[in-house]
């Protein structure tokens, strides 16, 4: 066994839901990545060839040549919005549809139908209502669905793109049951003039 290689046993409740990158070098040609479902366990991720996030599908890993290793997660396929899935560390997190069910969820209802996903790298994991920040009522966007924080000032959201993108915390019956992960609804945009 390879002493550099470190792995932490997860029991069953605490496997994150998502894909995660498989970094076994004996069987990763074959298994690129696992895909994980909190309470159930986790099996090999099926992969999409395709071209685009349309075609793959809302919560689906992807890539657009089979011999391509840059792996991307599709969050809203009815806007085609995809992110690469890089080696970095950096942790940022971004709305995901649940329009239709998908391994992040399933949609509360017409308007409520959105979830929080953390890309960290090249993991993708569905935010637990556990984790930091995870309850706050509202949260905003750019166009490609990266949740800003907002600060005191718009500067602290507005920072990228000229067009936001409000997003609003489900708070009804049954939010408090924390067997259920928060969901949220898109509000309307604004434009920065």
């Amino acid at each position: 066994m390879d002493p550099t290689i470190k792995c932490d046993l997860i029991e069953n409740a605490n496997v994150p839901t998502g894909y995660l990158y498989n970094a076994d070098s004996t069987n990763h040609d074959n298994v690129p990545y696992i895909s994980c479902t909190t309470g159930t366990g986790c099996t090999r991720a099926v992969i999409s060839n395709e071209s685009s996030c349309s075609n793959a599908g809302v919560g689906a890993l992807f890539k657009s040549e089979p011999s391509d290793d840059n792996y991307q997660i599709c969050l809203d396929s009815t806007n085609n919005k995809a992110v690469e899935l890089a080696d970095n560390k950096n942790t940022i997190g971004y709305f995901a549809d649940v329009t239709t069910s998908n391994i992040f969820g399933s949609k509360q209802d017409a308007d409520y139908k959105y979830v929080i996903v953390d890309v960290k790298g090249i993991n993708v994991t569905l935010r637990k209502r556990t984790d930091v920040g995870s309850d706050i009522r509202f949260k905003y966007t750019d166009n490609d669905l990266k949740i800003y924080v907002r600060g005191s000032t718009r500067t602290s959201v507005c920072n990228s793109a000229t067009t936001i993108n409000e997003y609003e915390l489900y708070q009804c019956a049954g939010y408090d049951d924390s067997s259920k992960n928060y969901i949220y609804k898109k509000n309307a945009s604004k434009t920065w003039v």
